[in-house]
């Protein structure tokens, strides 16, 4: 069943977080999963994402093996602030892809400028 986050980070900065996926409230073991995570300001609308990122990346998802947890680097480089939807996709090596999360982003302005 996916958990529904609701997150916020600031625009031009890398706010990495990470999930614990649990079944029965034990660690599923993500060793060889593929993981996709996505943003859209409007996911009605096809075209490219807003943001993405995967485990196929140079520094992208990483996921942990038997612990359960997969860490995604999200950089908010270049993204303009509002409010983003975004779901994250694992796929595990024997199974279909599962939603593990999903929800909003907001991306903020930042106060400081350098």
């Amino acid at each position: 069943m996916a958990v529904r986050y609701n997150l916020e980070g600031k625009a031009g900065t890398s706010e990495p977080f990470a999930i614990t996926w649990k079944d029965a409230g034990a660690p599923v073991d993500v060793t060889g999963a593929t993981v996709l995570m996505q943003m859209r300001a409007d996911p009605e609308v096809a075209g490219d994402p807003d943001f993405s990122v995967s485990t196929e990346d140079v520094d992208g998802i990483t996921v942990g093996g038997s612990n359960g947890v997969v860490t995604i680097p999200v950089n908010l480089a270049g993204m303009t602030p509002g409010q983003y939807q975004f779901d994250v996709i694992i796929t595990l090596p024997a199974g279909d892809p599962t939603c593990l999360v999903y929800g909003t982003y907001d991306v903020l302005r930042l106060v400081s400028q350098p």
